[in-house]
């Protein structure tokens, strides 16, 4: 098994241009879910995408990239079944720039552990394909296949875990649906918060039609906070007891502390608010049962410039 030093080594070489830099034919795939059935297209790409223009749908059904289980879909008005498996062909396509400087912190025949960068997403979405954790490592080890078990968002930087293989995969999977695991993240935030305090706001389910979270009701949620450095701008240390997303940006907003660089829950964030620099939240450790020889381990991932100049 190569070192993760040799791995770190192939994915700098290997990465000098991005995988989804140069255009590509790319072929978006969308299962239509069972509360989907009995409506039209139309209905249910508004649904599933309320933030996209129907403009885009009704040009891309003009150019006969729409299909329905492998045939041309003609009219938005056609209904659809759940179980449908729709094809979005999207031509000479180039996604958005990422920050490639993945790292790995371990490897064995079970599990990957990563220092991921930001911005890059973890999987296949909306504008990435290729660009995020899943392509680029695809891109560079033919050899390689990886699980994600648990979620990154894509400017959330830190420890990434993913399985080797199936039977890794679902044993690590019940570890974090059972809340078993321990996550520890970083977050600079704006204000002086106090030593310690609790996040409990329930978070939505799903998105609203500005693609945000919100906690005026949802599934239950508890992050536990602890102030590592106190001032203007604080330092905090947050254990999330569930695993909503958004979990940690929205409790720390509600909190009156949101994080530094953060444009979706940040001050005057419907007004395109800039901080001048990155999202600041990191994912510094995680500690699990490794799927092999269930004993306790702990990975840690290198902290960021903007936490370790308030550490000192």
């Amino acid at each position: 098994m190569p070192s993760c030093h040799q791995r770190n080594e192939a994915l700098a070489d290997g990465l000098r241009v991005l995988p989804g830099s140069i255009p590509y034919t790319n072929r978006r795939r969308l299962n239509v879910g069972g509360r989907f059935d009995g409506m039209t297209l139309g209905e249910f790409l508004a649904a599933r995408h309320p933030h996209i223009d129907p403009a885009v749908w009704r040009a891309s059904l003009g150019g006969g990239r729409l299909e329905i289980d492998g045939r041309t879909v003609h009219s938005l008005d056609q209904p659809v079944r759940g179980g449908n498996r729709l094809v979005h062909v999207i031509e000479s396509q180039v996604e958005p720039d990422v920050c490639a400087e993945l790292r790995f912190l371990h490897e064995d025949e079970d599990v990957v552990v990563l220092d991921k960068p930001a911005p890059l997403p973890v999987h296949p979405s909306g504008r990435f394909n290729k660009n995020t954790v899943l392509g680029l490592l695809a891109s560079v080890f033919e050899d390689l296949q990886v699980f994600p078990v648990h979620r990154l968002d894509a400017d959330t930087t830190g420890v990434l875990v993913l399985a080797k293989h199936p039977a890794a995969a679902r044993q690590l999977g019940a570890q974090f649906e059972a809340r078993t695991v321990g996550k520890r993240y970083l977050a600079r935030v704006h204000g002086c918060s106090p030593r310690r305090f609790e996040g409990t706001a329930p978070i939505a389910r799903g998105p609203d039609s500005s693609g945000k979270r919100t906690t005026l009701c949802g599934a239950p949620a508890l992050t536990r906070f602890w102030t590592l450095h106190p001032g203007n701008q604080s330092l905090v240390a947050a254990w999330p007891r569930s695993g909503r997303t958004n979990q940690i940006r929205l409790h720390l907003r509600d909190a009156g502390h949101p994080i530094v660089g953060d444009r979706a829950y940040g001050p005057n964030a419907d007004d395109e608010f800039l901080s001048g620099g990155p999202l600041c939240l990191h994912a510094d450790s995680i500690r699990l049962r490794h799927p092999a020889t269930d004993r306790s381990v702990r990975f840690d991932a290198p902290r960021p410039a903007w936490a370790s100049e308030l550490l000192g």
